[in-house]
């Protein structure tokens, strides 16, 4: 894709914020100065005319009985929407294997508020040996769909496990889905 200064900047506007408890002590929305002095991750500006941003906390531990959220996407569509993917890790902040799946958040409104957390990629049972992490989001801005791609690890078949192969019993597997109106809430995104 060419992307021109325009396009660049546009997109040094969005920031993702997702962690633990611990590293999100700040309120939602309060003003930090980027600076290695605050608990919350900020953004280096290259443009020294920006010195402050709003920090928006999309998801923290602890939210919806999580343990972590690690790994965020997030794609701004031809509308506006922005459109977060991220690793639920329900037990623990640990990788694959686990009980990890993928889940989406949507705001409507450039990042100021978001929309109750949706889990989009379930791998299902067992839990704690069939996760689903690592995710990645594209906008196709041509067909307006939204893909994401994961890494599935059925029992120890992620980076450490993973065989010689091509089955889910012997090596981690991308799965690859069109994200639907209906998954994020919305028809039109």
């Amino acid at each position: 894709m060419y992307m021109n200064k325009k396009t660049v900047l546009s997109i040094s506007f969005i920031a993702l914020i997702i962690c633990n408890a611990s590293a999100c002590s700040k309120k939602q929305s309060e003003q930090v100065e980027p600076t290695s002095n605050t608990n919350i991750p900020s953004i280096q500006l290259y443009d020294s005319v920006y010195k402050h941003r709003n920090i928006v906390v999309v998801r923290k531990g602890g939210d919806d009985g999580v343990n972590t959220f690690r790994i965020p996407g997030i794609i701004q569509t031809n509308k506006g929407t922005l459109l977060s993917v991220y690793d639920i890790r329900y037990s623990n902040s640990g990788d694959l294997p686990g009980n990890i799946d993928v889940g989406l958040s949507r705001s409507i409104d450039s990042g100021k508020t978001w929309q109750p957390m949706k889990v989009i990629i379930d791998m299902g049972f067992p839990n704690e040996n069939n996760g689903v992490g690592d995710p990645a989001i594209l906008f196709d801005p041509i067909t307006k769909k939204i893909f994401v791609i994961a890494l599935w690890s059925k029992g120890n078949r992620s980076i450490a496990g993973s065989l010689p192969g091509f089955s889910p019993d012997t090596t981690g597997q991308i799965v690859a889905g069109i994200v639907t109106g209906k998954q994020i809430g919305r028809a039109h995104v």
